[in-house]
């Protein structure tokens, strides 16, 4: 509205802002396992039914930059040439972004607290190599949960940092039950057979493995990422994928990787990410996310692909959790 956008659904410089910050929090969300409840999911998955140890955060992070940072320089191409504007610059957002900042005021002790707080579980998360051996019990999970439980009990200013009756009313409840949901989902594929026997039905197009099979698994997850939840996708294929190539005795971790890049990809509908959703929330022009969506769907399933298949084959790395 600042600069001078009324109509969303009318703007195409407007649906273009919006639709980046939508795709772009989808596939950056990829980076690390904070991104998203479906690369927790991965974890699980690889964790219980192929390597049977910790997966680490930080191994997580090393595989799969390479394909963030492809995915997100192709998206970002496609959307500043992709997605034609009537405007070629947003006059004024620098003064409103400033305005705006100045309006926040100084860093509150309460929000210092709260970064090193934050900042501590995060680095706990991602240097949990270095004492896993003393500290089994201290996973990345139970990290978060000990510097979010220390939140109640540090005060500043005579307050306590946050207390339960403002907690119960922001946490995202929804949020919890997806996750628990898509994990039971994926274990009930696992242990009624029902992933064994699609996995075995996909064995004749996986081939025998490489880049054949690569593809097969990206096209069937971007496909499924564009009508459902990206953890509901995430949690059907991932299965499936293990069953495919322990059946065909070749390592699945490599293309979960794909499956997890190829889950964040939902840019057509709203319900295919929860990203998407807010943004037909605030008006886009849902006949350009459909549209356009489609083409960006199709790049970045080109980028994942290749960006895979050259992974595997120049770094013997990518293959382990």
């Amino acid at each position: 509205r600042y600069i001078g956008v009324e109509d969303l659904w009318n703007s195409r410089f407007g649906t273009a802002l919006v639709l980046a910050i939508a795709w772009g929090s989808s596939v950056g969300g990829f980076l690390t396992p904070l991104g998203g409840a479906p690369n927790l999911l991965v974890m699980k998955f690889v964790q219980d039914q192929v390597t049977h140890h910790e997966f680490l955060f930080v191994t997580w992070f090393t595989r799969n930059a390479p394909l963030t940072v492809g995915v997100v320089m192709a998206l970002l191409i496609y959307v500043r040439f992709g997605l034609k504007a009537e405007m070629g610059e947003s006059p004024g957002s620098r003064d409103y972004f400033k305005t705006e900042l100045s309006r926040l005021g100084a860093v509150t002790p309460q929000e210092k607290w709260a970064f090193a707080l934050f900042a501590l579980a995060t680095l706990c998360a991602f240097g949990r190599q270095f004492y896993a051996a003393t500290l089994p019990a201290l996973s990345p999970s139970f990290s978060f949960l000990t510097f979010a439980l220390a939140g109640f009990v540090v005060r500043s200013q005579g307050e306590p940092l946050i207390t339960w009756e403002y907690a119960q009313g922001q946490l995202m409840w929804g949020l919890f039950y997806v996750f628990a949901g898509g994990t039971a989902l994926g274990t009930i594929l696992n242990r009624s057979g029902a992933a064994t026997y699609i996995a075995e039905s996909l064995v004749p197009y996986a081939g025998g493995g490489g880049f054949q099979a690569i593809c097969v698994f990206t096209a069937l997850t971007i496909i499924l990422a564009q009508i459902m939840s990206n953890v509901a996708t995430v949690a059907i294929i991932g299965p499936v994928a293990i069953g495919v190539f322990q059946n065909l005795g070749l390592n699945p971790i490599p293309y979960v990787y794909v499956i997890a890049a190829a889950g964040h990809c939902g840019f057509m509908l709203p319900s295919s990410a929860g990203s998407s959703a807010i943004a037909a929330g605030y008006g886009v022009n849902l006949r350009t996310m459909f549209i356009k969506g489609f083409a960006a769907a199709l790049i970045a399933a080109v980028v994942i692909a290749v960006g895979a298949h050259l992974l595997t084959v120049f770094w013997p790395g990518f293959g382990y959790a």
